[in-house]
């Protein structure tokens, strides 16, 4: 509008940069959790250099050279974590990872985990069953003072006592 045939029409785009990643947990038969992390570009930029931490997991596929933006361009890295005793008394592992990238100007992009339905920040629960149990073993022996193989009256008799804890969960107060 206002200009004659041939002039140029100026367009001006506004970048933006946003980050996402999406963090989902399988609590495997061996008692491992797996983690899986998709890292999205939610700008309208390319980043670079996208390093995934998570202080519970030793992340596979960090750092991600080139990420670009839109979710077809979303990049999926896993990770690992054996659950500590505290982590197995508790019932359950709450963990949050982080993504930092940067941005076409070298500033840094930096977002927090969610789960599904989360927002960022929000820490994903793996739930870890729990079993108490314990096996009670008494065994006797016979102090055979006389060598008759009879149980004699003064002949003293030794009782041990072996406590298991065959659960997963520390047992405490076991009298």
């Amino acid at each position: 509008p206002g200009g004659t045939a041939g002039d140029s029409t100026s367009f001006t785009a506004t970048a933006s940069t946003g980050l996402s990643v999406l963090k989902a947990s399988v609590l495997n038969g061996d008692g491992t959790i797996t983690y899986s992390f998709t890292v999205e570009n939610t700008g309208n930029v390319t980043l670079t250099d996208v390093a995934l931490t998570d202080d519970h997991a030793t992340v596979t596929g960090s750092p991600i050279a080139t990420l670009l933006p839109g979710p077809a361009n979303a990049v999926t890295l896993t990770g690992t974590h054996t659950p500590t005793q505290a982590e197995i008394d508790a019932g359950y592992v709450d963990n949050l990872a982080s993504a930092t990238g940067k941005d076409p100007g070298d500033a840094d992009v930096t977002v927090q985990s969610h789960p599904t339905g989360g927002t960022a920040g929000t820490p994903t629960r793996t739930d870890i069953p729990q079993t108490a149990s314990s096996d009670f073993i008494k065994t006797v022996t016979h102090d055979d003072t006389d060598g008759d193989g009879f149980l004699d009256a003064g002949e003293r008799l030794n009782y041990t006592f072996s406590i298991e804890n065959t659960g997963n969960v520390t047992l405490s107060n076991v009298t």
